[in-house]
């Protein structure tokens, strides 16, 4: 049986938005090939290896992992942004494994590509397939700063075509096409483009007991003041939850707002600070939700996964936006039972009412729902991305 690797961040049970996809794919490999998972330890109680459900879960600890601010300073500092203990740390347990036929590195984070490809360097029968979720040499957030960034992009861009050239094929998300066409045109015969792949009928087309006289409005994810401030967002249902009376909003989340939340919580009894969860505890939560909120990144450089595993729970969404050029807007414009609020609009009253109309006079046909998911986000399936796996798994060189 062929051995194939998967490199991610945080794995089970403490997912990441990528590995929360990587999960779905690995789990349609796991019965026709032997696959192994390293990753990075969340919690130093975590056991450094494990079965998870029939696949192998291997972690290790690297340097400074909890010190978030060395970890800062050493990307700052690094011609790449990256970190050189971590790329060992992945390597370590690469080298620990006898045969290896595929690695994937998921990115973010970066370094599971750099780990895959200095692998590849002592074995040159390593089929790489990196699965990019997110950018690298022109993600202002991972470089901090755009002048280090730009300053840096030289050696990004280099470090981004050895990946490529050192590639069997790449997997890339669909929003990654342009930057990848534009710089790296002689490779695009590697290229396969798709989407996160959150769409699998099994795993969310579960019965949920609703209490309809309430409706539950749930929020799940991150809020950081300066690229996803959830100010505008709770001003708008603190108005909204005035104006209908049976309207509660859950809000389970992580980050640098927490005062925000609070002082909303505070004005209003119905918005309700939940701190934050897992990310399975987070899945249960939004199976049992009338309506799931998404708020929109003041930056447009990435397609957060969160929008692809909203509409997979077949569930009204309501979407602020802060970026007109956010690209989730024309995800969501395929989408029947969406509502797109523009944060630019400063009339709550006008904004307020147009979301109690769509929560009150839009019913969800779940037939329609998955006829859309079916025709448009095909290549969003699990199954999809794993049939490209396994067919290159078995071609020979």
């Amino acid at each position: 049986m062929k051995t194939i690797v998967f490199l991610t961040g945080s794995y089970f049970p403490d997912h990441s938005a990528v590995s929360n996809c990587i999960e779905r794919v690995i789990l349609k490999l796991e019965n026709s090939f032997k696959v192994v998972v390293i990753c990075p330890q969340t919690d130093k109680n975590q056991p450094l290896t494990e079965v998870h459900s029939n696949h192998k879960i291997v972690r290790f600890s690297y340097k400074n992992m909890d010190n978030k601010l060395v970890r800062r300073m050493k990307r700052i500092f690094n011609k790449y942004s990256l970190l050189d203990d971590l790329i060992n740390g992945y390597l370590n347990e690469i080298e620990k494994i006898d045969t290896i036929d595929t690695i994937v590195p998921a990115v973010m984070p970066f370094e599971t590509a750099i780990a895959s490809y200095k692998a590849k360097e002592k074995n040159y029968e390593l089929k790489v397939v990196p699965f990019m979720f997110d950018p690298f040499s022109n993600n202002s957030n991972l470089h901090y700063h755009k002048l280090l960034q730009k300053i840096k992009m030289k050696n990004l861009l280099e470090i981004e075509s050895s990946l490529i050239k050192s590639s069997h094929y790449l997997l890339l998300i669909h929003h990654l096409k342009q930057h990848f066409i534009k710089k790296h045109h002689s490779n695009k015969e590697k290229y396969v483009f798709v989407e996160h792949p959150l769409f699998e009928k099994d795993f969310y087309d579960l019965g949920t007991n609703i209490n309809k006289k309430d409706i539950k409005i749930v929020y799940t994810g991150s809020f950081y003041k300066k690229i996803r401030n959830p100010e505008y967002f709770l001003k708008v249902m603190n108005n909204v939850i005035k104006k209908s009376g049976n309207i509660y909003l859950h809000i389970y989340s992580f980050g640098d707002c927490k005062k925000i939340i609070k002082k909303w919580s505070e004005v209003n009894t119905k918005i309700i600070d939940q701190n934050s969860v897992t990310s399975d505890i987070a899945r249960e939560k939004m199976k049992s939700a009338d309506i799931l909120i998404g708020v929109g990144n003041s930056t447009n450089s990435q397609t957060p996964s969160k929008i692809f595993e909203y509409i997979s729970f077949k569930k009204k969404i309501l979407y602020f936006v802060k970026d007109k050029n956010d690209r989730n807007i024309k995800i969501l414009k395929k989408y029947p039972y969406a509502l797109l609020i523009e944060e630019s609009n400063k009339n709550l009253d006008e904004v307020s009412n147009e979301i109690n109309s769509f929560i009150e006079k839009t019913s969800v046909n779940n037939t329609e729902i998955d006829e859309k998911i079916n025709q448009i986000f095909k290549d969003a399936s699990p199954n999809y991305i794993a049939d490209i796996i396994k067919r290159n798994m078995n071609l020979k060189d």
